[in-house]
């Protein structure tokens, strides 16, 4: 569902659904985070309960450190839950009650809210994400790195059936 294995200090392979797989170029954070940029985010940086539910379920595997999302919400959007729904200053995005195994999922707060300068909500491509739809906003703080999808025709990994 989620989550990058770290590969040196410079790249990152993402397993998960949650963004296109592949490899991704890794910066520091950057000052200015906009809408599109892509994050890394420490999952020991999120609230204990959230990282139960990543491991304890199942969505990664226990040796995985960091998500990667898209940032969807950044300074002065205005947000609301509406029904099935996430409203980030106009766009909509599904929220899910149940994940795919029928467990429940967290519910954010029913009030709306404006995010912060520092504050940003982060969002993978799939519907059925563990992302801000379920575990709320993310700190400028939390951030680690800034990622960029590299073209994987740099990239060859090789397999057991390409040394045959």
């Amino acid at each position: 569902m989620l989550g990058v294995i770290l590969l040196s200090r410079f790249f990152t392979y993402n397993i998960s659904d949650s963004i296109p797989k592949g490899f991704y170029f890794l910066s520091p954070k950057a000052q200015n985070i906009e809408k599109e940029d892509i994050v890394v985010i420490p999952i020991d940086r999120l609230d204990k309960e959230i990282q139960n539910i990543i491991f304890e379920r199942g969505y990664l595997p226990r040796f995985t450190k960091y998500l990667i999302k898209e940032v969807k919400g950044t300074y002065n959007d205005d947000v609301y839950l509406k029904a099935d729904e996430l409203h980030i200053s106009g766009e909509q995005f599904k929220v899910q009650t149940y994940d795919t195994l029928k467990r429940p999922l967290p519910v954010l707060n029913n009030d709306d809210f404006t995010l912060k300068e520092d504050e940003f909500l982060t969002l993978g491509v799939k519907e059925n994400s563990f992302d801000s739809r379920y575990f709320g906003k993310i700190k400028k703080d939390q951030i680690k790195y800034m990622a960029k999808k590299v073209n994987n025709k740099y990239f060859k990994i090789k397999t057991n059936k390409d040394s045959r």
